[in-house]
């Protein structure tokens, strides 16, 4: 049987538009925008739209850490 659950002991690499806002404080509508205006960089991964965690770094305020 495959779990589906995330391995705590594996990094992050890559946050969801819903992650990355719960992440900086912010709605998953202005996560997009900043993606839209260049202001993060994000990656298609198939029909999914990753942030790379070093991105929200960058964003200058990890506000909350994401829990996986």
């Amino acid at each position: 049987m495959t779990s589906t659950t995330a391995d705590p002991t594996v990094p992050l690499l890559f946050y969801s538009t819903a992650q990355a806002a719960q992440a900086l404080g912010v709605s998953t509508d202005l996560v997009r925008s900043m993606i839209s205006k260049g202001e993060l960089k994000a990656r298609k991964l198939g029909t999914r739209i990753k942030i790379p965690v070093s991105e929200i770094e960058k964003a200058g305020k990890p506000i909350r850490t994401y829990q996986h």
